[in-house]
């Protein structure tokens, strides 16, 4: 058994080394979306979380996130999640606060935590604080936003909803995740940052709007105890419509007035992900959420790039 998790491992860290792409909004550990070790009745806990990982144009950012989580009934449970990000470039380092989000999970059952078998109706509200322009500057009398791969949000208010379940054995998750609001407040153009009229690497991201996409989770547990979880899985995300972005057409860059399309933001991105999470204690226990991706979208401009995250974290039950 033990050599089983050192390949995977092993294969685990090549594809970190060979692929790019992402697109998670987060969603993948939202709910009863993530795998986790089984929970107390009337349980309340405390969660922290520190994703690091390498974006678009070797952007480096470490997002630290706080859960509240607890549950109303034997079939309810609620969670609050309040979100940041400290991203480090060639074109700035700094720290924007990200999105609050209200999650819920229905249980179909209140029998899941004897016969180890569930499944559930996850929902969620995700609002962004800072609206897709933490990180700016000065310019002209106002500001410039830098690119999304910077933020630490998409900068809408989202609604999600979705199907999970889960036994001794696998998990699958599948649902759809909709943007209510029709644009963020970015206002990227490579122009403001002496980048150019046209750059390949930074396209415009002002006001920039995105459809909605599907995602999914499947995992397998190649261990599962009282006391910890080792699984392996996939999550896909795949996006309806291309991304858009908007231009005054006050100079002659050769966009159209009004919004345009972004070419091959839309479409599937494929992920290899594991999950460990370890209860060493009646309380506390530690976790580490990692990720490679295996399909790319052809371009980027929502920041959701990544070459891999890795995202250790750590739970107090009260």
């Amino acid at each position: 058994m033990i050599k089983r998790i050192y390949c995977l491992l092993f294969l685990f860290l090549v594809q970190i080394s060979l692929a790019q792409g992402s697109g998670d909004t987060n969603i993948s550990m939202y709910g009863n979306v993530a795998p986790h070790l089984d929970r107390k009745e009337n349980h309340f806990s405390v969660a922290t979380y520190f994703r690091v990982d390498s974006g678009k144009n070797d952007v480096f950012s470490i997002a630290p996130y706080i859960c509240l989580s607890t549950d109303v009934n034997e079939q309810l449970d609620f969670q609050l999640w309040l979100t940041s990000k400290y991203a480090s470039g060639d074109l700035v380092d700094g720290f924007s606060i990200g999105d609050v989000s209200f999650i819920g999970t229905y249980h179909f059952t209140n029998s899941f935590l004897k016969d180890e078998k569930d499944q559930t109706i996850d929902f969620g509200l995700i609002s962004s604080i800072s609206g897709g322009k933490g990180l700016k500057k000065d310019f002209n009398n106002s500001y410039a936003t830098y690119p999304m791969e910077y933020q630490s949000t998409l900068g809408t208010i989202d609604l999600f909803l979705g199907y999970t379940f889960k036994n001794r054995k696998i998990n699958f998750s599948l649902g759809y995740q909709q943007p209510l609001t029709s644009k963020n407040q970015n206002n990227f153009y490579p122009r403001y940052f002496e980048l150019g009229d046209f750059n390949t690497n930074y396209p415009p991201s002002n006001e920039m709007k995105r459809s909605g996409n599907i995602y999914s989770r499947v995992g397998y547990n190649v261990l599962k105890e009282s006391n910890l979880i080792f699984n392996v899985g996939a999550t896909t995300f795949y996006k309806f419509k291309n991304d858009q972005f908007y231009d005054a057409n006050t100079y002659p860059y050769g966009y159209e007035l009004g919004y345009n399309e972004v070419n091959d933001t839309k479409g599937l991105a494929l992920n290899g992900v594991l999950q460990f999470n370890y209860r060493f204690s009646k309380n506390a226990e530690v976790s580490i959420y990692a990720g490679v991706p295996l399909i790319e979208r052809t371009e980027y401009i929502d920041g959701l790039s990544r070459s891999f995250f890795v995202t250790p974290g750590f739970l107090w039950n009260f």
